[in-house]
Protein backbone atom coordinates (compact mmCIF):
# COMPACT_ATOMS: atom_id res chain seq x y z
CA UNK A 1 0.00 0.00 0.00
CA UNK A 2 1.36 3.42 -0.93
CA UNK A 3 2.21 5.90 1.80
CA UNK A 4 -0.62 8.24 0.85
CA UNK A 5 -3.15 5.42 1.35
CA UNK A 6 -1.85 4.41 4.74
CA UNK A 7 -4.69 5.73 6.92
CA UNK A 8 -7.52 3.92 8.67
CA UNK A 9 -10.24 5.73 6.70
CA UNK A 10 -8.45 5.16 3.40
CA UNK A 11 -8.11 1.44 4.08
CA UNK A 12 -11.78 1.22 5.06
CA UNK A 13 -12.72 3.04 1.85
CA UNK A 14 -10.66 0.62 -0.23
CA UNK A 15 -12.42 -2.32 1.43
CA UNK A 16 -16.00 -0.97 1.42
CA UNK A 17 -16.03 0.99 -1.85
CA UNK A 18 -13.14 0.42 -4.26
CA UNK A 19 -12.71 -3.34 -3.90
CA UNK A 20 -16.37 -4.28 -4.33
CA UNK A 21 -17.06 -6.75 -7.11
CA UNK A 22 -18.68 -5.51 -10.33
CA UNK A 23 -21.99 -7.24 -9.52
CA UNK A 24 -22.03 -5.65 -6.04
CA UNK A 25 -21.58 -2.19 -7.52
CA UNK A 26 -24.35 -2.83 -10.02
CA UNK A 27 -26.72 -3.86 -7.20
CA UNK A 28 -26.05 -0.56 -5.45
CA UNK A 29 -26.92 1.71 -8.39
CA UNK A 30 -30.70 1.89 -7.71
CA UNK A 31 -30.00 2.66 -4.04
CA UNK A 32 -29.21 6.21 -3.03
CA UNK A 33 -29.05 7.76 0.40
CA UNK A 34 -29.35 11.03 2.22
CA UNK A 35 -28.42 12.23 5.68
CA UNK A 36 -27.32 15.36 7.51
CA UNK A 37 -24.31 16.38 9.52
CA UNK A 38 -26.05 18.43 12.23
CA UNK A 39 -23.15 18.15 14.72
CA UNK A 40 -25.53 17.01 17.43
CA UNK A 41 -27.89 19.99 17.09
CA UNK A 42 -31.59 19.62 16.32
CA UNK A 43 -32.44 23.28 15.66
CA UNK A 44 -30.05 25.13 13.35
CA UNK A 45 -30.16 28.24 11.14
CA UNK A 46 -31.31 27.57 7.59
CA UNK A 47 -28.41 26.54 5.38
CA UNK A 48 -26.02 25.63 8.20
CA UNK A 49 -26.79 21.89 8.25
CA UNK A 50 -24.88 19.95 5.59
CA UNK A 51 -27.00 17.40 3.77
CA UNK A 52 -25.08 14.49 2.23
CA UNK A 53 -26.50 12.79 -0.84
CA UNK A 54 -24.82 9.69 -2.29
CA UNK A 55 -25.69 8.50 -5.79
CA UNK A 56 -23.91 5.83 -7.84
CA UNK A 57 -23.92 5.73 -11.65
CA UNK A 58 -22.00 3.52 -14.09
CA UNK A 59 -18.77 4.97 -15.43
CA UNK A 60 -19.33 4.94 -19.19
CA UNK A 61 -15.59 4.98 -19.83
CA UNK A 62 -15.08 1.87 -17.69
CA UNK A 63 -18.08 -0.48 -17.36
CA UNK A 64 -16.47 -2.24 -14.38
CA UNK A 65 -16.37 0.95 -12.36
CA UNK A 66 -18.98 3.29 -10.90
CA UNK A 67 -18.91 7.00 -10.33
CA UNK A 68 -20.22 7.74 -6.83
CA UNK A 69 -21.37 11.34 -6.56
CA UNK A 70 -21.20 12.68 -3.02
CA UNK A 71 -23.09 15.96 -2.80
CA UNK A 72 -23.12 18.46 0.04
CA UNK A 73 -26.39 20.35 -0.27
CA UNK A 74 -27.86 23.10 1.88
CA UNK A 75 -31.28 24.73 1.98
CA UNK A 76 -32.17 28.29 0.99
CA UNK A 77 -35.32 30.41 1.22
CA UNK A 78 -36.66 32.25 -1.82
CA UNK A 79 -39.80 34.13 -0.91
CA UNK A 80 -42.23 31.67 0.63
CA UNK A 81 -40.48 28.65 -0.89
CA UNK A 82 -37.65 26.75 0.80
CA UNK A 83 -35.53 24.59 -1.47
CA UNK A 84 -32.87 22.01 -0.82
CA UNK A 85 -30.83 22.57 -3.97
CA UNK A 86 -27.74 24.60 -3.05
CA UNK A 87 -24.74 22.38 -3.82
CA UNK A 88 -21.66 23.59 -1.95
CA UNK A 89 -19.44 20.52 -2.51
CA UNK A 90 -19.35 17.56 -4.84
CA UNK A 91 -16.82 14.74 -4.65
CA UNK A 92 -16.34 11.45 -6.44
CA UNK A 93 -16.49 8.92 -3.61
CA UNK A 94 -15.39 6.11 -5.91
CA UNK A 95 -11.91 7.64 -5.80
CA UNK A 96 -9.79 6.74 -2.79
CA UNK A 97 -9.34 9.58 -0.27
CA UNK A 98 -5.75 10.47 0.57
CA UNK A 99 -3.85 13.13 2.51
CA UNK A 100 -3.42 16.24 0.41
CA UNK A 101 -6.20 15.32 -2.04
CA UNK A 102 -7.80 18.12 -4.06
CA UNK A 103 -10.50 18.80 -6.66
CA UNK A 104 -13.16 16.06 -6.41
CA UNK A 105 -11.20 13.67 -4.15
CA UNK A 106 -11.61 13.88 -0.39
CA UNK A 107 -8.78 14.34 2.10
CA UNK A 108 -9.35 11.92 5.05
CA UNK A 109 -7.24 13.86 7.55
CA UNK A 110 -8.88 15.12 10.75
CA UNK A 111 -10.04 18.73 10.48
CA UNK A 112 -8.81 19.43 14.01
CA UNK A 113 -5.34 17.89 13.59
CA UNK A 114 -2.74 20.63 14.20
CA UNK A 115 -0.17 18.63 12.24
CA UNK A 116 -2.10 18.88 8.97
CA UNK A 117 -0.38 21.04 6.36
CA UNK A 118 -2.03 24.46 5.86
CA UNK A 119 -2.04 23.69 2.14
CA UNK A 120 -4.33 20.69 2.63
CA UNK A 121 -8.12 20.59 2.85
CA UNK A 122 -8.81 17.93 5.53
CA UNK A 123 -12.35 16.55 5.57
CA UNK A 124 -12.15 13.44 7.72
CA UNK A 125 -15.63 13.83 9.19
CA UNK A 126 -17.15 13.93 5.70
CA UNK A 127 -15.26 10.76 4.76
CA UNK A 128 -16.51 9.06 7.93
CA UNK A 129 -20.09 10.06 7.18
CA UNK A 130 -19.72 8.87 3.58
CA UNK A 131 -18.51 5.48 4.78
CA UNK A 132 -21.48 5.24 7.16
CA UNK A 133 -23.83 6.02 4.27
CA UNK A 134 -22.12 3.44 2.05
CA UNK A 135 -22.49 0.85 4.84
CA UNK A 136 -26.24 1.49 5.05
CA UNK A 137 -26.62 1.34 1.26
CA UNK A 138 -24.97 -2.08 1.21
CA UNK A 139 -27.23 -3.32 4.02
CA UNK A 140 -30.28 -2.23 2.03
CA UNK A 141 -29.46 -4.24 -1.11
CA UNK A 142 -31.55 -7.23 -0.02
CA UNK A 143 -34.59 -5.07 0.78
CA UNK A 144 -34.30 -2.53 -2.06
CA UNK A 145 -37.79 -3.40 -3.34
CA UNK A 146 -39.20 -2.26 0.03
CA UNK A 147 -37.46 1.11 0.08
CA UNK A 148 -39.34 4.35 -0.42
CA UNK A 149 -38.41 6.96 -2.99
CA UNK A 150 -39.10 10.25 -1.18
CA UNK A 151 -36.81 11.33 1.67
CA UNK A 152 -38.01 13.03 4.83
CA UNK A 153 -36.97 16.67 5.24
CA UNK A 154 -36.75 18.69 8.45
CA UNK A 155 -39.42 21.13 9.53
CA UNK A 156 -38.77 24.79 8.75
CA UNK A 157 -39.44 27.48 11.35
CA UNK A 158 -39.53 31.25 10.92
CA UNK A 159 -38.20 33.37 13.79
CA UNK A 160 -39.69 36.72 14.89
CA UNK A 161 -39.05 39.17 17.69
CA UNK A 162 -42.72 38.91 18.65
CA UNK A 163 -45.76 36.93 17.48
CA UNK A 164 -47.57 38.22 14.42
CA UNK A 165 -50.99 39.66 15.19
CA UNK A 166 -53.82 37.48 13.95
CA UNK A 167 -51.84 34.23 13.93
CA UNK A 168 -53.06 31.49 16.27
CA UNK A 169 -50.98 31.95 19.46
CA UNK A 170 -50.88 28.19 20.07
CA UNK A 171 -48.73 27.76 16.94
CA UNK A 172 -45.80 29.71 18.39
CA UNK A 173 -42.80 28.34 20.24
CA UNK A 174 -41.61 30.85 22.85
CA UNK A 175 -38.03 32.14 23.13
CA UNK A 176 -35.49 30.10 25.11
CA UNK A 177 -37.96 27.31 25.81
CA UNK A 178 -37.53 23.58 25.42
CA UNK A 179 -36.30 22.90 21.92
CA UNK A 180 -35.70 26.60 21.22
CA UNK A 181 -32.39 28.03 22.42
CA UNK A 182 -32.88 31.24 20.41
CA UNK A 183 -34.36 34.50 21.70
CA UNK A 184 -37.03 34.47 19.01
CA UNK A 185 -40.63 33.35 18.65
CA UNK A 186 -40.70 30.41 16.24
CA UNK A 187 -43.51 29.21 13.99
CA UNK A 188 -43.75 26.69 11.16
CA UNK A 189 -43.25 28.50 7.84
CA UNK A 190 -46.53 26.97 6.58
CA UNK A 191 -48.49 29.33 8.82
CA UNK A 192 -46.93 32.68 7.86
CA UNK A 193 -46.36 34.74 4.74
CA UNK A 194 -42.61 35.35 4.80
CA UNK A 195 -42.87 37.88 1.96
CA UNK A 196 -45.40 40.06 3.75
CA UNK A 197 -43.78 39.40 7.15
CA UNK A 198 -40.04 38.84 6.64
CA UNK A 199 -38.65 36.84 9.58
CA UNK A 200 -35.49 37.69 11.48
CA UNK A 201 -34.21 34.19 10.69
CA UNK A 202 -35.36 30.81 9.36
CA UNK A 203 -34.40 27.54 11.05
CA UNK A 204 -34.30 23.84 10.24
CA UNK A 205 -35.83 21.63 12.94
CA UNK A 206 -34.53 18.04 12.97
CA UNK A 207 -36.19 17.03 16.25
CA UNK A 208 -38.53 14.58 14.45
CA UNK A 209 -35.66 13.00 12.51
CA UNK A 210 -33.01 12.24 15.11
CA UNK A 211 -32.36 9.09 17.09
CA UNK A 212 -30.72 5.89 15.93
CA UNK A 213 -29.48 2.66 17.50
CA UNK A 214 -25.98 1.27 17.20
CA UNK A 215 -23.65 -1.23 18.83
CA UNK A 216 -23.09 -0.42 22.49
CA UNK A 217 -19.44 0.60 23.05
CA UNK A 218 -19.71 -0.68 26.64
CA UNK A 219 -19.55 -4.24 25.30
CA UNK A 220 -16.09 -3.71 23.84
CA UNK A 221 -14.82 -2.54 27.23
CA UNK A 222 -15.66 -5.85 28.92
CA UNK A 223 -12.40 -7.28 30.27
CA UNK A 224 -10.41 -4.12 29.55
CA UNK A 225 -8.00 -3.27 32.36
CA UNK A 226 -8.66 0.17 33.83
CA UNK A 227 -5.87 1.88 35.85
CA UNK A 228 -7.77 2.80 39.01
CA UNK A 229 -6.12 5.28 41.35
CA UNK A 230 -4.41 3.53 44.25
CA UNK A 231 -5.86 4.92 47.52
CA UNK A 232 -3.00 3.66 49.72
CA UNK A 233 -1.17 6.97 50.19
CA UNK A 234 -4.33 8.97 50.86
CA UNK A 235 -5.50 6.42 53.44
CA UNK A 236 -2.11 6.50 55.14
CA UNK A 237 -2.12 10.31 55.21
CA UNK A 238 -5.58 10.25 56.80
CA UNK A 239 -4.01 8.30 59.68
CA UNK A 240 -1.03 10.65 59.81
CA UNK A 241 1.31 7.87 58.68
CA UNK A 242 4.37 8.29 56.46
CA UNK A 243 3.82 5.36 54.12
CA UNK A 244 7.27 5.55 52.54
CA UNK A 245 8.89 5.44 55.99
CA UNK A 246 6.80 2.43 57.00
CA UNK A 247 7.79 0.58 53.84
CA UNK A 248 11.45 1.41 54.39
CA UNK A 249 11.43 0.08 57.94
CA UNK A 250 9.71 -3.15 56.94
CA UNK A 251 12.05 -3.63 53.97
CA UNK A 252 15.03 -2.91 56.24
CA UNK A 253 13.86 -5.70 58.50
CA UNK A 254 14.41 -8.13 55.63
CA UNK A 255 11.01 -9.70 56.04
CA UNK A 256 9.62 -8.68 52.61
CA UNK A 257 10.69 -10.01 49.25
CA UNK A 258 9.27 -6.99 47.40
CA UNK A 259 10.70 -3.48 47.60
CA UNK A 260 8.95 -0.29 46.59
CA UNK A 261 10.17 0.86 43.18
CA UNK A 262 9.94 4.60 42.68
CA UNK A 263 9.81 6.07 39.16
CA UNK A 264 12.86 7.98 38.00
CA UNK A 265 11.06 11.29 38.03
CA UNK A 266 9.37 10.84 41.42
CA UNK A 267 11.49 11.71 44.47
CA UNK A 268 11.25 9.33 47.44
CA UNK A 269 9.42 11.27 50.12
CA UNK A 270 10.09 8.77 52.92
CA UNK A 271 13.20 7.47 54.61
CA UNK A 272 15.87 5.47 52.86
CA UNK A 273 17.67 2.73 54.68
CA UNK A 274 20.35 5.17 55.79
CA UNK A 275 17.69 7.63 57.04
CA UNK A 276 16.47 5.25 59.73
CA UNK A 277 17.89 6.42 63.07
CA UNK A 278 20.12 4.03 64.89
CA UNK A 279 18.12 1.76 67.15
CA UNK A 280 18.82 -0.96 69.56
CA UNK A 281 17.60 -4.37 68.40
CA UNK A 282 14.69 -4.06 70.81
CA UNK A 283 13.74 -0.60 69.49
CA UNK A 284 13.97 -1.74 65.87
CA UNK A 285 11.88 -4.84 66.55
CA UNK A 286 9.19 -2.61 68.09
CA UNK A 287 9.33 -0.16 65.16
CA UNK A 288 9.21 -3.03 62.67
CA UNK A 289 6.23 -4.69 64.35
CA UNK A 290 4.39 -1.36 64.47
CA UNK A 291 5.11 -0.65 60.77
CA UNK A 292 4.04 -4.13 59.73
CA UNK A 293 0.79 -3.86 61.69
CA UNK A 294 0.03 -0.52 60.03
CA UNK A 295 0.72 -1.88 56.54
CA UNK A 296 -1.55 -4.87 57.17
CA UNK A 297 -4.26 -2.54 58.47
CA UNK A 298 -3.79 -0.32 55.43
CA UNK A 299 -4.11 -3.30 53.12
CA UNK A 300 -7.48 -4.14 54.66
CA UNK A 301 -8.62 -0.51 54.35
CA UNK A 302 -7.72 -0.43 50.66
CA UNK A 303 -9.99 -3.43 50.04
CA UNK A 304 -12.92 -2.05 52.04
CA UNK A 305 -12.56 1.40 50.44
CA UNK A 306 -12.93 0.08 46.91
CA UNK A 307 -16.32 -0.37 45.30
CA UNK A 308 -17.53 -3.98 45.72
CA UNK A 309 -17.45 -4.47 41.95
CA UNK A 310 -13.79 -3.47 41.77
CA UNK A 311 -12.84 -5.60 44.76
CA UNK A 312 -14.58 -8.60 43.22
CA UNK A 313 -12.96 -7.97 39.83
CA UNK A 314 -9.47 -7.81 41.34
CA UNK A 315 -10.08 -10.93 43.43
CA UNK A 316 -11.31 -12.78 40.34
CA UNK A 317 -8.17 -11.70 38.48
CA UNK A 318 -5.99 -13.09 41.25
CA UNK A 319 -4.66 -9.71 42.31
CA UNK A 320 -2.22 -9.81 45.23
CA UNK A 321 -3.42 -7.17 47.67
CA UNK A 322 0.06 -6.81 49.16
CA UNK A 323 0.99 -4.93 45.97
CA UNK A 324 -1.48 -2.16 46.72
CA UNK A 325 0.54 -0.97 49.72
CA UNK A 326 3.97 -2.13 48.54
CA UNK A 327 3.58 -0.12 45.32
CA UNK A 328 1.39 2.80 46.44
CA UNK A 329 2.10 4.91 43.34
CA UNK A 330 1.07 2.18 40.91
CA UNK A 331 -2.62 2.16 39.87
CA UNK A 332 -4.81 -0.84 40.60
CA UNK A 333 -5.36 -2.89 37.40
CA UNK A 334 -9.15 -3.30 37.54
CA UNK A 335 -10.77 -5.49 34.83
CA UNK A 336 -13.97 -3.81 33.64
CA UNK A 337 -17.23 -5.65 33.23
CA UNK A 338 -20.95 -5.17 33.79
CA UNK A 339 -21.94 -1.75 35.10
CA UNK A 340 -18.73 0.23 34.62
CA UNK A 341 -20.21 3.31 36.32
CA UNK A 342 -20.08 1.47 39.63
CA UNK A 343 -16.42 0.71 38.95
CA UNK A 344 -14.95 3.97 37.65
CA UNK A 345 -17.64 6.61 38.29
CA UNK A 346 -19.92 8.37 35.85
CA UNK A 347 -17.43 10.94 34.49
CA UNK A 348 -14.76 8.35 33.75
CA UNK A 349 -17.35 5.97 32.24
CA UNK A 350 -18.55 8.69 29.87
CA UNK A 351 -14.97 9.44 28.85
CA UNK A 352 -14.19 5.76 28.24
CA UNK A 353 -17.33 5.17 26.18
CA UNK A 354 -16.86 8.37 24.17
CA UNK A 355 -13.28 7.38 23.32
CA UNK A 356 -14.45 3.90 22.35
CA UNK A 357 -17.26 5.32 20.19
CA UNK A 358 -14.83 7.59 18.35
CA UNK A 359 -12.71 4.55 17.55
CA UNK A 360 -15.55 2.28 16.45
CA UNK A 361 -18.00 4.70 14.81
CA UNK A 362 -16.82 8.29 15.12
CA UNK A 363 -19.68 9.64 13.02
CA UNK A 364 -22.09 8.84 15.88
CA UNK A 365 -20.20 10.74 18.57
CA UNK A 366 -21.54 14.29 17.95
CA UNK A 367 -25.10 12.95 18.01
CA UNK A 368 -24.60 10.95 21.20
CA UNK A 369 -25.14 12.89 24.42
CA UNK A 370 -23.52 12.14 27.76
CA UNK A 371 -26.95 11.02 28.95
CA UNK A 372 -27.05 8.50 26.09
CA UNK A 373 -23.66 7.13 27.16
CA UNK A 374 -24.71 6.83 30.81
CA UNK A 375 -27.75 4.80 29.72
CA UNK A 376 -25.49 2.61 27.56
CA UNK A 377 -23.09 2.03 30.46
CA UNK A 378 -25.93 0.95 32.74
CA UNK A 379 -27.28 -1.50 30.16
CA UNK A 380 -24.30 -2.91 28.25
CA UNK A 381 -26.46 -5.72 26.85
CA UNK A 382 -28.69 -3.26 24.98
CA UNK A 383 -27.88 -1.13 21.92
CA UNK A 384 -26.65 2.43 22.26
CA UNK A 385 -29.32 5.00 21.43
CA UNK A 386 -27.79 8.13 19.88
CA UNK A 387 -30.61 10.57 20.58
CA UNK A 388 -29.27 13.48 18.51
CA UNK A 389 -27.92 11.55 15.52
CA UNK A 390 -29.69 12.09 12.20
CA UNK A 391 -30.08 8.60 10.78
CA UNK A 392 -29.25 7.73 7.18
CA UNK A 393 -32.26 7.50 4.87
CA UNK A 394 -31.78 4.85 2.18
CA UNK A 395 -34.02 5.25 -0.88
CA UNK A 396 -34.75 3.51 -4.18
CA UNK A 397 -34.74 5.10 -7.63
CA UNK A 398 -35.32 4.09 -11.23
CA UNK A 399 -31.85 4.27 -12.75
CA UNK A 400 -33.28 4.90 -16.22
CA UNK A 401 -34.81 8.21 -15.09
CA UNK A 402 -31.37 9.75 -14.61
CA UNK A 403 -31.11 13.02 -12.73
CA UNK A 404 -34.84 13.68 -12.95
CA UNK A 405 -35.36 11.02 -10.25
CA UNK A 406 -33.86 13.45 -7.73
CA UNK A 407 -36.02 16.52 -8.45
CA UNK A 408 -38.99 16.78 -6.08
CA UNK A 409 -41.85 19.25 -6.26
CA UNK A 410 -43.91 20.32 -3.25
CA UNK A 411 -46.60 17.83 -4.24
CA UNK A 412 -44.10 14.98 -4.46
CA UNK A 413 -42.68 15.84 -1.05
CA UNK A 414 -46.12 16.42 0.44
CA UNK A 415 -44.74 19.67 1.83
CA UNK A 416 -46.37 22.95 0.71
CA UNK A 417 -43.72 25.59 0.06
CA UNK A 418 -40.83 23.09 0.03
CA UNK A 419 -38.96 21.74 -3.01
CA UNK A 420 -35.74 19.79 -3.48
CA UNK A 421 -33.23 18.78 -6.10
CA UNK A 422 -30.78 16.21 -4.78
CA UNK A 423 -28.73 16.08 -8.00
CA UNK A 424 -28.15 19.79 -8.69
CA UNK A 425 -26.34 21.15 -11.71
CA UNK A 426 -23.25 23.04 -10.72
CA UNK A 427 -20.09 24.85 -11.81
CA UNK A 428 -16.86 23.69 -10.21
CA UNK A 429 -14.88 26.26 -8.24
CA UNK A 430 -12.05 23.90 -7.28
CA UNK A 431 -11.21 21.45 -4.46
CA UNK A 432 -14.65 19.94 -4.47
CA UNK A 433 -16.40 23.24 -3.72
CA UNK A 434 -19.05 24.17 -6.28
CA UNK A 435 -21.42 26.91 -7.23
CA UNK A 436 -24.99 25.85 -7.96
CA UNK A 437 -27.02 26.85 -10.96
CA UNK A 438 -30.57 27.42 -9.86
CA UNK A 439 -33.41 25.41 -11.33
CA UNK A 440 -37.08 26.30 -11.24
CA UNK A 441 -39.20 23.84 -9.29
CA UNK A 442 -42.90 23.33 -9.50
Amino acid sequence: MSKRNNTTLTQQHLRDVVQLKAHQKKELRPIWAVTWNTRGETLVPLGSASMMVMVADPDHQNPNKDRISLFCIVAAARGNVISYDQCVMRHDFSKTPYAGAYNNILDPQDEGDPNVSPAHRPNGSWVQLGLAVQHDRRKAVRTSHQLGTVPQLPDFLAGYDSPITGVDPTLWRGPCTEGNKYNLYLIDTRYVDMVANPPRAVFEDFSKMVGDRAANPARTLDGTVYPLENPSRKLAEAHGWDLSALLTIVAKGGQLDEVVVESDDTPHDGMSGSDIPEMTPTEFTSAYDDALDRLLELQQEVQTTLAPANRAALDAAGYCWDRAVLHPDAPLPVPLGGDIISQVGEAAAIRLLRDQLKKSKAVLSPGTTDTDLVAAAKAPGRPLFASQYCAVQVKHREVGLGESAFAFSSDMLGRPGVTANFYPTFERKGSGHVKSRQKTHA
